[in-house]
């Protein structure tokens, strides 16, 4: 997160939520609203199967997303949404909204791509 997180929200920054915030993308959902992808053949369905979040320091944390896949800037929305929720931007709430908020509407909280990186790709 650092980096992420402006020192001024950094004080105000509630790790509780943003994990909350983060286990609410698991399992399967549309996220066509997590994506600047304008078209997919599964209709944005993606199974998040393990979404994990360990603090390595008071200022940073190391997160792992296993799904079935993934598109443009999906892991990036979900973090900059998580984090969203963490400053108290966003309620857990409003988050859940989003995955039906029809027609789409692309959520605007994109994390920088600093820091993340892809570290498996598996086939089945």
């Amino acid at each position: 997160l650092d980096g992420l997180v402006t020192q001024i929200e950094r004080n105000d920054f509630d790790y509780d939520k943003f994990f909350k915030a983060l286990q609410l993308f698991r399992g399967v959902h549309d996220f066509s609203n997590f994506t600047t992808k304008k078209e997919d053949k599964d209709k944005f369905i993606r199974d998040i199967r393990r979404i994990e979040c360990n603090k390595t320091s008071e200022e940073s944390c190391e997160i792992l997303i296993e799904s079935n896949g993934f598109m443009t800037y999906m892991v990036r929305m979900i973090i900059g949404s998580a984090i969203r929720v963490g400053v108290s931007k966003l309620s857990l709430d409003e988050l859940s909204l989003i995955f039906d908020k029809k027609p789409r509407h692309t959520v605007s909280f994109k994390a920088e791509a600093d820091g993340l990186y892809l570290l498996e790709v598996k086939y089945e």
